[in-house]
Formats: structure tokens, sequence, C-alpha cells
């Protein structure tokens, strides 16, 4: 087992820079890499899914139309290739479009920012190397973006900035890292391309959510466009701060107004890996929402409520599920599209009550207008509660005799949560629940080929002829 000890005082991206650079397959417990498999099954599913949605297809035909030189195919969409970060803009979006790829609780989003630049990196290597990678060589660059990713995220602490107006902006490194050790970059050019990251970065601004916007998840795109960029001017020479990049008064936590923990940066690195800490969404939309969701349907379940039975819903929420679910409470009531319905907690718990499910097509115009629908959402109403702590939700439901039952919901009690994986028959199933809603047709047999692929992606020799060019038609 390798280990990654922090050398005397450096900064924290040297160290993480140092395991991605030496990380091999062969170094990665067998639990990470099946999780990895898992997670990277899961956010394909909701990029198939996820890539014709507004404004994703219109960004695609835009760079499609700005051509350039042809490295990478934007997946799904085809035609000409494109530069590789061109092709990362219009990727880097889709696995967020539908809102139900998995989430650190302390580190938010990682696979999502992660794998849309590294695959089209493969697309890069191959038009101008000539270079294939294999499913060991791919996975080996994916822990170790997903762990630097993760780490930076849990120090960096962003979950306490949502209520400053700021949240985690520390996603650039861990799509760096994987791209760059999907290009071979040397120590010193990964840590210069880590270096041009951290000068293009700067917390979320928590003001994309109020109220929701299409930023909330155009942004992966300019993250994923970046990472490849940075990546490229690190091989052509350009220098980035290799010091002062995380830690020490100018580095990325030194931006935190608020206490961060520069320690995570280096425990155990190699021993303990924080990526297993990532949980898959029980429900499409908004995470921050899924406890309120969550707490309703149990309370429901367990007395054999139906809506009808129900006359009001108060939901105490935590401040950071408050602040990311944005909006004021007029915008929640009456959500005017597929965006605003799933940062909606009335819309959200109204459907999972009428429906047993919130799955991406539970936000369509469709069954957004139905006149039930619209009428339960006026049972709710949303407090904040600051006790809380973060992500969780207390719930009181009345029922028409005037019955009262309290529930407070913690992630850990939902599906997907650590204590309560998914088993992988369940997880097939999402991935072609998320299929359906694919505009781009595939053979027969392709997407159940995909799964086996994935699922045993050890076992490839050319991950980009086996995952990509499978789910890239009309290449020209």
């Amino acid at each position: 087992m390798k280990t990654f000890p922090r050398l005397n005082h450096e900064d924290g991206i040297n160290t993480l820079c140092r395991m991605t650079s030496q990380l091999e397959y062969d170094d990665i417990p067998k639990e990470v890499l099946e999780l990895a498999k898992e997670l990277i099954l899961d956010t394909i599913g909701c990029m198939i899914g996820g890539h014709g949605q507004h404004p994703l297809p219109e960004i695609a035909r835009h760079i499609q139309e700005k051509g350039g030189k042809g490295e990478a195919y934007i997946m799904f969409h085809g035609g000409e290739k494109v530069p590789a970060e061109e092709a990362a803009m219009a990727m880097g979006p889709m696995p967020r479009a539908l809102d139900w790829a998995a989430i650190h609780p302390e580190a938010m989003h990682s696979v999502e920012h992660t794998l849309p630049p590294m695959l089209c990196t493969l697309g890069y290597l191959d038009t101008v190397e000539g270079r294939r990678v294999t499913g060991k060589e791919f996975l080996a660059a994916f822990v170790a973006a997903q762990e630097t990713l993760i780490r930076i995220g849990i120090g960096y602490r962003g979950n306490i900035g949502v209520q400053r107006g700021r949240s985690n902006g520390h996603y650039i490194f861990g799509s760096v890292a994987g791209v760059g050790k999907l290009m071979g970059l040397n120590p010193a050019q990964l840590e210069n391309a880590e270096g041009i990251g951290r000068n293009m970065t700067q917390p979320h601004d928590m003001a994309t959510y109020h109220p929701i916007t299409h930023m909330v998840k155009v942004h992966q795109g300019f993250i994923a466009q970046d990472a490849i960029q940075d990546c490229k001017f690190a091989k052509l020479g350009v220098t980035g701060p290799r010091d002062n990049v995380i830690c020490g008064p100018m580095g990325y936590f030194g931006m935190a107004n608020w206490e961060t923990n520069e320690d995570i940066l280096f425990e155990g690195l190699g021993e303990t890996w924080e990526q297993l800490g990532i949980e898959m969404k029980a429900y499409a939309g908004c995470k921050c929402l899924h406890c309120a969701v969550g707490a309703v349907e149990s309370i429901a379940k367990a007395h054999g409520l139906t809506p009808n039975d129900i006359a009001h819903i108060h939901v105490e929420d935590s401040t950071l599920n408050i602040n990311v679910s944005g909006g004021t409470m007029e915008e929640k009531l009456n959500p005017k599209d597929i965006f605003q319905r799933q940062f909606s907690i009335p819309y959200m718990v109204a459907t999972v009550l009428y429906d047993g499910e919130l799955i991406p097509q539970s936000f369509f115009d469709e069954p957004a207008s139905r006149i039930e629908i619209k009428n339960f959402m006026k049972k709710v109403d949303i407090v904040e509660n600051p006790a809380l702590k973060p992500w969780n939700s207390k719930v009181t439901l009345t029922t028409a005799d005037g019955t009262v039952y309290e529930k407070e919901m913690d992630p850990i009690e939902l599906k997907g949560s650590v204590e309560h994986r998914y088993t992988r028959e369940e997880l097939i199933h999402k991935f072609k629940t998320l299929a359906k809603m694919s505009i781009t047709k595939f053979p027969e047999g392709t997407l159940d080929t995909l799964i086996e692929r994935i699922l045993h992606l050890e076992d490839s020799q050319d991950v980009l002829e086996d995952v990509v060019f499978a789910l890239t038609p009309n290449r020209i």
C-alpha cells in the first residue's frame, strides 16, 4: 500500500499531486474501485438522461458551429470533432441536468465535475497523441481526481459558507487532477496546472440560487472546460503558483472567512479514502430537499395516509437547506420550469405523495400541471431552524382529523446513503429509467452492453471505444 505523507511543510496541493502522479490501479482497495465503477455508471446514466434538457442542446450546437481543431466528440450529439475543452463545455452540465447524480455531504458534487472532462480527454489523447487508455488507467485517474476534490472540499467546509452567500468552488482541483493524470503530466506540470486552476476559481456565489438560474448546472461546463485548458497550458510550459495554492493565507482556504480544516488534506492519504463517503440520491431533485421529502413519505407510509388525509405539512429546514434550495416561498409554490421544481419542497412533497416516487420525469410540465398537485402544494409551509444539522429537516404533519405526527430526518436514513447503498440491480434500474429520457437513439442492446462494460471497466483495453464511442452516434 502506498501512502503519501506531507513532506516538511509543503502545500496541500503538492501532496495531492504526488498522490495523483504515483497512484496506480493496484494501489486502490477493491471497495473503492467497486464504488468508482458504480459512480461512473450512475453518472453516465444521468448524462444519457440529461443531455437533451434545455439549454444543453443549444450549447452543444453553439460549440459545433464555432468549430476549431477537431479533438473530441460531444457525446450523444456526434457530428464533427471539436477542441477537447469545447466538448467539455458541452458535456460538463449533462450529469447535473436532472439533479439525480451522487453527492458528498461535505464536498458536495464530485463525479459530475471529474468525469465529463476526463471522457473528453480520451478523445484528445487519441487524436493528438495517438494513445488509447485502458480501464485500469482510467479508474486510477478517476479515483485520484475524486480523492483530490473531496479532501479539498471537506477541508474548505463550504457548507458553512453557504449561509454567508458563498459555497464550494473547489471542484476545479479534482477535475484538473483527473485530466492531468490521463494526459501524463509530470509532477511539476500537474502542480502548475493546479496552480493555474487556483487562479481561475472562486467560491460559488449563492446568488445563482436566488432565484434558481441555469448557472446552478451550466457552471459545471466552465469547470470542465477550464480543467482541460489548464492541463494543455501546463504541457506548453505555462506556470502557475505551486505553493500557497490551498494552504496559507494566500491559498484557497485563505479565501474563507470561517474556520477550515487543513489537516484533512494529508491524514491517511493512500490509506483512508474519503470518497467512500459519497452518497447516491434517494430522489431526483436538489439533495437539500430530500430529508423533508423523506420524512413526509416515511410518516405517510407508516400510518397509511393518502394525500386526502393530510391537512397541513410544516417543514423546519436547516440553514444549509434553506439557502441552497433558494428562492422565495412564492416561487416554491409556483415553480415555472423543471429547474425551479427541482428546488421546491411543496412540489416534491406533493408529487411523492401522489406518485410514490420522484424521478426526473416527475418534474416535466405534464405531471406538474395536475390540479391536485397544485392544490396540495398550498398545504406546505417552510421555516428555517438554525438548530438543525446541515441537510436535516423536521416535519410536522397534521391530518384532516387533527392527528399530529412529527419526524426529524437525517440523510443517513435515506436510500443511497452509506448505510443504505443501492444494490447493483437498483442502480441498473435507475440507469434504465434515465435512459428513457435520452433524445439520442441507440442500437438495440447498446445500453445493456455498456452497463456490463462499465461494471467491469478494469477489463477494458480501450475506454474511448467501449464507452465514449458507444454513446456517440453519427460521428463524422
